[in-house]
């Protein structure tokens, strides 16, 4: 499993923007299955949030922050109770300010924050409390 995330992320690493997108894509549709399969591990949700995190990030390079949504909401709920939840809160803030849903980026980089102050985290507490005052600015 961890070749397979290592594989995909070097992939997605490596595309080129703009004329790529569809290529782009199907690496990102790849990606959903993997992290379907990594969920139903126990071992695998921290890999699986790394790669939705890598995905929402494409996807919103792609100019669609909203097309995996619904997967990353899912494993949201998924690795709600570990420290894997906060990185994953943050990426999903991103995707909702990139889409124009500033209301809904500022209450989860807000609940970022938290998550990473209780893990006394205060860099990344700092970096999620940002997005909250970008999205306030805008």
């Amino acid at each position: 499993e961890g070749q397979i995330l290592q594989t995909i992320l070097q992939a997605q690493a490596q595309l080129p923007s703009g004329s790529q997108t569809e290529e782009i894509e199907h690496t990102c549709g790849l990606s959903l299955a993997t992290i379907q399969q990594l969920v139903c591990s126990n071992a695998g949700r921290s890999q699986a949030v790394e790669l939705m995190i890598q995905v929402l990030k494409s996807f919103t390079l792609l100019g669609k922050p909203l097309e995996a949504w619904a997967a990353a909401s899912e494993l949201r709920e998924m690795v709600r109770n570990s420290t894997s939840q906060a990185p994953l809160v943050v990426a999903m803030a991103r995707s909702m300010q990139e889409a124009g849903r500033l209301e809904q980026s500022c209450v989860l980089a807000q609940e970022a924050a938290r998550l990473f102050e209780d893990q006394s985290d205060d860099r990344q507490a700092a970096f999620a409390l940002s997005l909250v005052a970008h999205a306030q600015l805008k």
